[in-house]
Formats: structure tokens, sequence, C-alpha cells
């Protein structure tokens, strides 16, 4: 296996998946989850995306298919490595 990825935290060809799934965190209550935005770094800003307007879930969902692209180019480039 290539150096790199022996370093990485994903699970290695034929390990399978890993045992301990589900929630991160317990559910909880609305009233419990915190309701501000938490503090980003400089330069950075929080923005509220309206699914329902075509336009804005336009944006998304090309955001998304760029997101899933890079992902499905990286985990080709590991096939390929390993």
């Amino acid at each position: 296996m290539h150096k790199f990825w022996s370093t990485q935290p994903d699970p290695r060809l034929r390990e399978g998946p890993p045992l301990d799934d589900g929630y991160i965190e317990a559910l909880k209550p609305r009233e419990e989850i915190h309701q501000e935005p938490y503090p980003l770094p400089e330069d950075f800003e929080w923005s509220t995306l309206d699914i329902d307007d075509p336009e804005e879930a336009s944006h998304c969902s090309s955001r998304y298919d760029t997101v899933s692209e890079s992902f499905n180019q990286i985990k080709e480039l590991h096939d390929f490595l390993s």
C-alpha cells in the first residue's frame, strides 16, 4: 500500500465499515440546539439558502456536483494507488 494512504483515517481495503455506526451526538429537542450561528474565521460568512427557490436550488445542485466530482476523482486516485 502506498505510504501516504497508510497514514489516512479511512478503512483499508477489505477491512469493512466501522462497527460503531450511529449519530455523533444523541438527538436533542430543538430548544436545546444552538440557535445562533457559530463564529467563522475572518473572511468567511454564513449564508441562508432557500431550497424552494429554483435559482438557489440550482446553485446548491451545481456545488454538490462539483464536490461530488472532486470526491470521485480522489476516490479513483486512491483506488489506483492502492
